[in-house]
């Protein structure tokens, strides 16, 4: 059966709607829901940098200040190098993800 659930798993790449739903509820400031979003996303087994690739597809995909979207690019293009250098840890995923929290709730301000 092909459904956007089956091809994700097959190309073993995180779904975009649950990095979605981790990144709404950075502008939230559910740091916590986000945080375990991204726990949950690491626990599937997915790779630090399919996952910095696939929190960079959504940003960049999403309606947004240009100013915040070029921050928090900046912010994941940070984290990628880290990864690549060989520290894909969850303990960076979710400095990351604390980052796009904190960018997110200034923004707001």
């Amino acid at each position: 059966m092909v459904t956007s659930d089956n091809v994700f798993r097959v190309c073993d790449q995180p779904h975009p709607q649950r990095v979605e739903a981790m990144l709404s509820a950075c502008r939230e400031g559910k740091i916590e829901t986000a945080l375990a979003a991204m726990k949950d996303l690491w626990g599937l087994g997915f790779s630090a940098l399919d996952l910095v690739t696939t929190v960079f597809k959504v940003v960049k995909a999403q309606s947004m200040p240009e100013p915040l979207k070029l921050d928090m690019v900046q912010i994941i293009s940070s984290i990628h190098m880290r990864v690549a250098d060989g520290v894909g840890t969850l303990l960076q995923m979710n400095g990351m993800v604390a980052r796009l929290c904190e960018l997110s709730m200034k923004s707001i301000r």
